[in-house]
């Protein structure tokens, strides 16, 4: 554990003591991008501090987007500036990731068959209606969640997908081993939004949350939409480019 003082002597509480101890850790370069954070525990036992008062001061660094919590590995010292091309590339969330430094991983949380709705049939531009699949996944950079995102596919395009798609394996590279068709041209949409609970949870938000929701369809080389996407991305301390060419 670095060198952290507190006085309980002070009029400044202990938690704001703690938070400002550690932001300045932070700030020092004591504890680099990716460090991980002492426990709840560790902090207690140490400093002979009650839990609530480490809970609160790293509630208030997470808000201050300083820190952030990985569920069953801890806390972590965020990494600032994280930028991403997605606004004009159609490179995969892996590259996006890869382009921080940071290694990626997937965390899958499901894929099923849904009825396909008016609106997904009209966005598919499908003659009959067809099962769609969605695919629920969250995307990490150096085990920090970075993309929380749905897929939807029509089950007409990837057939046999539902049984064969492998939990951690990335989309692109299973249509590359099973397809002939390839992504060439992706449209997207984006808008700041609240973040809804559920998702502020899978990404370790603060509940109530601002971030961003892009909405990409995905064209194959024969002019057909392949693929719908939902991606959310938290907003402090994101930038995403765009280039005019």
């Amino acid at each position: 554990m670095k060198r952290l003082t507190l006085d309980k002597n002070s009029l400044i509480p202990l938690h704001q003591q703690l938070a400002n101890e550690i932001k300045m850790a932070i700030r020092s370069n004591q504890y680099p991008p990716g460090h991980k954070l002492p426990t709840e525990e560790e902090l207690c036992l140490h400093f002979n501090i009650s839990r609530p008062v480490v809970r609160q001061a790293y509630k208030q660094l997470i808000e201050e987007e300083l820190i952030y919590r990985h569920k069953g590995k801890g806390s972590f010292v965020l990494k600032s500036n994280i930028r991403y091309t997605i606004l004009d590339s159609i490179a995969s969330l892996n590259h996006q990731i890869d382009i921080n430094n940071m290694k990626p991983s997937i965390q899958h949380i499901s894929i099923e068959r849904i009825d396909c709705t008016p609106e997904l049939r009209n966005q598919f531009e499908l003659l009959e209606t067809s099962p769609i699949l969605r695919i629920k996944r969250i995307y990490f950079g150096d085990s920090m969640p970075l993309f929380y995102i749905e897929l939807y596919l029509p089950e007409i395009v990837y057939p046999n997908m539902l049984e064969n798609l492998a939990p951690n394996q990335a989309l692109s590279d299973y249509v590359k081993k099973n397809f002939d068709f390839r992504t060439i041209q992706s449209k997207r949409h984006v808008k700041a939004i609240l973040i809804e609970d559920s998702i502020c949870t899978h990404l370790n938000l603060p509940l109530g949350s601002a971030g961003f929701r892009i909405e990409t369809f995905s064209y194959d080389q024969y002019g057909r939409v392949i693929e719908i996407s939902h991606t959310y991305v938290k907003g402090i301390g994101t930038s995403m480019q765009l280039n005019y060419f």
